[in-house]
């Protein structure tokens, strides 16, 4: 089934009163109350909450709208009848043409804060280290760059890498670091399976015939989320069962 999941990346907003009777204390207080808050207000909307890490819930009680729903039909359906989601998906191409695009994409500025492609994770400030697919794992490296957040001060809190792998196709891994991004999920039982390391892990096939396929691993636990894609010209079975190995060496490397 396709990633139905609710994932987002939070940082809670703190603010509180400046004025000249407000010391550090008072400051802090405040934050405190505004970071509680802010967790019973995205709770009572059965929405992510800030730090709340990976939720496993029955599609049941998931706020769907009609369109979602009507989404969720068409790829059951579609697994059943192709063994995969018959749909052509932008980022196939782009994962497939990434090796010739990318010639041209690297950034020459090494900033902390600087979006942008490098050619190696050595070239960003990451707020931790980052170890991502062993070199060993990898054909041919294509290109990193920083990921979900800038954290002022430490780093980036994830990063992608993007690379070839024989057997696999054109490949990206990213990363998110949870202690630094405060990211939360929220992903229906129906499409959870234990199959990277025992860990909550969501797989995808989405493609048609002619225009490439995209296989997708997603795995989650209290410190990490991880994702990693392959795109290739066929559908095979195979190369899922190959993904899921590499997502395993993966997250044992973390």
């Amino acid at each position: 089934m396709n990633k139905k999941l609710i994932a987002v990346t939070l940082l809670p907003v703190f603010c509180a009163y400046a004025g000249e009777n407000t010391g550090p204390e008072d400051i802090a207080k405040a934050a405190k109350a505004r970071e509680e808050w802010t967790k019973e207000h995205f709770a009572k909307q059965g929405s992510p909450v800030p730090d709340g890490g990976v939720t496993v819930i029955p599609e049941r009680r998931m706020l769907l709208g009609d369109e979602t729903k009507k989404r969720r039909i068409k790829e059951h359906s579609d697994i059943m009848k192709y063994g995969y989601i018959n749909q052509a998906l932008p980022q196939t191409q782009s994962l497939l043409n990434f090796k010739e695009i990318a010639k041209n994409k690297f950034t020459k500025t090494n900033g902390s804060n600087e979006e942008g492609l490098r050619h190696k994770i050595e070239e960003i400030e990451m707020a931790y280290p980052f170890k991502g697919v062993p070199v060993h794992d990898i054909t041919t490296m294509l290109g990193v760059a920083p990921s979900v957040n800038y954290v002022e001060g430490q780093g980036w809190s994830g990063a992608m890498q993007y690379f070839q792998k024989d057997g696999l196709g054109i490949c990206s891994y990213r990363e998110n670091n949870l202690k630094f991004s405060h990211g939360a999920a929220i992903i229906p039982e129906e499409d959870v399976t234990t199959e990277v390391n025992g860990k909550v892990t969501v797989k995808t096939i989405t493609g048609k015939e002619n225009s490439g396929f995209l296989y997708e691993v997603d795995w989650y636990d209290t410190n990490y989320f991880r994702e990693l894609k392959c795109a290739d010209s066929s559908y095979s079975l195979d190369k899922m069962s190959s993904l899921l190995e590499l997502a395993r060496i993966i997250d044992n490397n973390g």
